[in-house]
């Protein structure tokens, strides 16, 4: 949505008096391609969706959330959000973004009761590969889990007041192995299944 748009539909529901007690801010554009084979137009393009859209809906939302004193905001990542993935450069970098600002508005609303929660979901059944140009080996479409369990997931981390919810165990062991593996390990097994 571009930023005219966008500010028309908040003005839209600000004039309304629509109050907005969940906001699930699901930005998810990933496009697979070499950084620099990427026209900047189409970078450009993921990161304002997911990144600037995102950053915009959220001020937008929990500054309302914060002055009423509640509010939930669940932040839709990824687990490339963890990881440096050659050919997804720009798309793990953006959800590593938005991971970083949902923990720390977790940390800044919570005393104002607004639970912020991130979800950093792996592969799940959606049209995201086909949108990012991406063909899936037999592997990566074994690990894909389903969208109703990821959404499920989610919704009980964000009620729960979490910080980050990741769906799945093979997701999460995914998450620790980045943590835990060293990067040239990490980057061979991601251009493996990417």
């Amino acid at each position: 949505m571009d930023p005219v748009s966008r500010q028309a539909m908040l003005d839209a529901l600000d004039g309304r008096g629509v109050k907005v007690d969940i906001l699930i801010n699901n930005a998810g554009l990933g496009l697979q391609e070499p950084f620099v084979a990427m026209p900047w137009g189409d970078l450009q393009g993921m990161m304002d969706v997911d990144m600037t859209a995102l950053t915009h809906l959220t001020h937008h939302f929990s500054t309302r959330m914060q002055a009423r004193g509640e509010g939930y905001v669940l932040l839709v990542a990824s687990v490339a959000g963890h990881m440096a993935i050659p050919g997804y450069a720009g798309y793990s970098a953006c959800k590593h973004y938005v991971r970083a600002l949902g923990y720390a508005l977790n940390g800044e609303l919570r005393p104002a009761g607004v639970r912020v929660t991130v979800v950093s979901p792996g592969a799940t059944e959606t049209e995201f590969f086909d949108v990012a140009g991406h063909q899936r080996n037999l592997l990566a479409k074994l690990l894909t889990g389903k969208s109703e369990a990821v959404a499920w997931s989610a919704l009980k981390g964000l009620h729960r007041g979490r910080r980050e919810v990741v769906p799945g165990l093979i997701n999460w062991l995914a998450t620790l192995s980045a943590r835990l593996l060293p990067y040239t390990l990490m980057r061979r097994i991601m251009e493996i299944l990417f």
